[in-house]
């Protein structure tokens, strides 16, 4: 896309941002939050009880 004229935006502070990424994406960032907050949470719930 235009956003990301090399189709991403590793290591380039000019895209690499989340100005930028929320601009160019809007709300993916809190999507992507949300998706590892439910994948992690309860995978951190149970390893603490196997300890």
């Amino acid at each position: 896309t235009a956003a990301f004229p090399a189709g991403n935006s590793w290591h380039d502070v000019r895209l690499d941002n989340q100005q930028h990424i929320d601009k160019a994406l809007p709300g993916r960032i809190e999507r992507r939050c949300r998706d590892v907050m439910r994948i992690m949470l309860p995978l951190v719930q149970e390893l603490a009880k196997a300890s």
